[in-house]
């Protein structure tokens, strides 16, 4: 499936260019989660070798009036994991879906198919991997299930023969890594039980030199001999060059994964997974609370919504952001908002008043969700117990009560909180589970690296607190 690191780059490369000044137009991700399946089905297509393989390329395509295209594509392992990847172009020229569809028969056989048969193969293919604990591709679940009919009596049901003599079999991929690979097998072993499954845990030599030459290495050396080449290069962590940086991260992972206990592990991901889930993410609708605003009938415009977002969510300097403060600031009614954006810009200009403020505001504004968050967060820092925490255990509903959709700024911002508490913790398992269901959520890319380079560097950390410890132990 070579081809996936080329189509990855495509991802959300249409955008629409013709939005109206009073109208605002749904995004390409929000047009397929309400509107794609008003679209006729332009047609369907499978590799001709889904059935022997047990790996489908599926992809759907729905017909515009304008006669532009929007397309999904799903890879569904039926053997085993479910949707293991999905991408989506939206209200692309004809010729475009053509020329991808030309790249994608480079690398395999295609043929057009009945939509019904690539429904059932999708959705079987999620049903067993969901029995055995894996869940589909996070975009799946947030956008591209959409672009499918809802799966109603409509849909005639074809049996889709899932697995291998009745049993699970995962054959490991060409990006999947041995650590990858092996917390694969033992979620089987946790979910299915020994015995109840098959496996291949090897690599497609054709693709072996494309994958990075130090995937495989540690698994010859002990966790000691581990340990030394970590303490090695973490003590001259900042003078690693890029190349070193990559292998210095796989050599962290390799160590946690010697640290984490497996049905732990999957214990704190459905956890997390479902409190993380628990709201509806709405990434149209600016809501007041936003702004601090608890009454819905007040009218706040979205262009005053529109200039909050603005002072933090642009890219531009701190002088400018000021600018933009000031003159937010000038707007009656939404005092909350602007004593939020005085304590962000306070800090980002590191002033000593920014904790004087902070804890002020806090006091203030006790349900105002986004400022909370921001002193709860302040507070890991100098509480010795997390259960003093403000609003401990920091649960979604502890700061949005009543509220059943959040916007995505509020989205980040309870994340953000909650992965320091999960670091406050210290507990391997909880998290790399974090940071694997961090790749589940409803949050963008660059969301999702800031979150895990965070819970990244912390595991730095720890790993190396525990073999300096040791260390010591050994000298005296």
């Amino acid at each position: 499936m070579v081809y996936f690191s080329h189509i990855h780059k495509q991802r959300n490369k249409m955008a629409n260019k013709n939005k109206g000044k009073v109208v605002q137009m749904l995004s390409p991700e929000n047009y397929i989660r309400k509107k794609a399946r008003t679209l006729p089905i332009h047609e369907c297509w499978i590799n001709t070798d889904w059935g022997e393989s047990g790996m489908a390329t599926i992809i759907v395509a729905r017909r515009h009036t304008n006669e532009n295209i929007t397309f999904c594509l799903y890879l569904v392992d039926i053997l085993c994991l479910g949707v293991k990847d999905t991408i989506y172009q939206f209200n692309v020229h004809h010729s475009e879906y053509q020329d991808f569809l030309e790249k994608i028969s480079e690398t395999m056989e295609m043929r057009i198919t009945d939509y019904v048969l690539g429904h059932n193969i999708i959705l079987a293919g999620v049903e067993f991997a969901e029995e055995f604990g894996f869940k589909p591709h996070k975009d799946f679940t947030s956008i591209t299930e959409y672009l499918l009919e809802e799966d109603t009596d409509d849909i005639k049901l074809i049996e889709i023969e899932c697995g291998k003599n009745g049993k699970p079999f995962y054959m490991q991929g060409l990006f999947e890594n041995d650590a990858t690979a092996n917390k694969i097998l033992k979620q089987l072993e946790h979910t299915a039980g020994k015995g109840n499954f098959d496996f291949i845990k090897e690599i497609d030599h054709e693709f072996e030199d494309d994958l990075e030459d130090d995937e495989d290495e540690f698994d010859d050396m002990t966790f000691e001999q581990k340990g030394v080449e970590f303490m090695q290069k973490y003590k001259r962590i900042t003078k690693l060059n890029d190349d070193e940086y990559p292998h210095f991260f796989s050599l962290l992972q390799s160590i946690v994964d010697d640290f984490i206990d497996i049905d732990e592990y999957n214990r704190f991901y459905a956890e997390l997974l479902e409190e993380l889930t628990l709201l509806k993410i709405d990434h149209d609708k600016i809501p007041n609370e936003l702004l601090g605003i608890d009454n819905d009938n007040s009218q706040i415009s979205n262009e005053i919504k529109q200039a909050f977002l603005s002072v933090f969510i642009d890219e531009d300097s701190l002088k400018q952001k000021k600018k933009r403060f000031k003159v937010f600031s000038k707007n009656k009614g939404v005092e909350a908002a602007i004593d939020y954006l005085d304590v962000i810009i306070t800090g980002l200009g590191n002033s000593r008043k920014y904790e004087s403020k902070l804890k002020e505001a806090a006091a203030k504004y006790p349900n105002y969700a986004i400022l909370q968050l921001k002193w709860t967060k302040n507070r890991i820092h100098y509480e010795e117990k997390i259960e003093l925490l403000p609003h401990f255990p920091c649960k979604l509903k502890n700061f949005f009560k009543s509220r059943d959709s959040i916007y995505p700024w509020e989205y980040f911002c309870y994340l953000d909180t909650f992965v320091h508490l999960v670091i406050a913790e210290e507990n391997f398992s909880k998290l790399d589970a974090c940071k694997t269901v961090l790749n589940e959520l409803d949050i963008n890319e660059n969301e999702i690296v800031v979150l895990s380079t965070i819970i990244s560097l912390f595991q730095v950390e720890l790993v190396a607190g525990y073999f300096n410890e040791q260390n010591n132990l050994e000298e005296s």
